[in-house]
This record gives structure tokens, sequence and C-alpha cells, in this order.
């Protein structure tokens, strides 16, 4: 029998991913600059693969299916998919200490 999803424990992990970026009704952007530089906040979705895998059908997830950079990154993006959320991103550029231009990524939740 396929697994069930429970929408219920969905949206605990939803709410923690929030939580953990300080997305609430005031702010609903996260910089990818930001969390690249957040060993913690990375660590933080990492920690949630359990609770993910016991709510959600992961079988088609390639952060499930090989090694990447950003594992991270990709939980957000599927559990905000999963519970029919819009994100949407843009880019930002903007001036290193060393002078040069870099871009940085900013995702928002629509």
């Amino acid at each position: 029998m396929p697994k069930q999803n429970n929408k219920e424990k969905q949206k605990e992990v939803l709410d923690k991913i929030f939580v953990i970026l300080n997305i609430d009704e005031n702010n609903k952007t996260f910089s990818l600059k930001d969390l690249d530089n957040n060993i913690d906040k990375q660590n933080a979705i990492l920690e949630l693969e359990d609770e993910i895998k016991e709510a959600f059908c992961y079988s088609t997830w390639t952060c499930f299916k090989k090694e990447m950079n950003r594992k991270w990154l990709s939980f957000v993006k599927y559990v905000v998919k999963d519970m029919g959320i819009e994100m949407a991103n843009s880019r930002k550029s903007f001036k290193k200490e060393n002078g040069k231009f870099a871009v940085d990524i900013v995702y928002i939740f629509i």
C-alpha cells in the first residue's frame, strides 16, 4: 500500500522550516548568500530529514536519490512545493568588500 501523506505532520515540517528561515507574515524572503554563510541554519534544515521522510512521499525527490550541494535548499523547495506554496526567486547584485560585484539569489514566498 502506498504511503499516505500526513497533512498535519507536513504542516509541522513546513512551520519548522519557516522558523529556521525567519519566514512570517512580515518577512516572506530569504537570501541564498545568507544561508550559504549560516551552517547552523543549514544543519537545522538537514536535521528535518527523518521528519520529511515520515510526512512526505519523497521517492521522486532528487535530493534523496543522489548526493548534491545545498541539499538543505532542495528540502525547502520540495516541501514548499508539496504544500502548494509558490516560491519565486530574484537575482540581486551587490558590491563585495574587494569592490567587485557579485550576485545573490533572494527567494520569495508568494
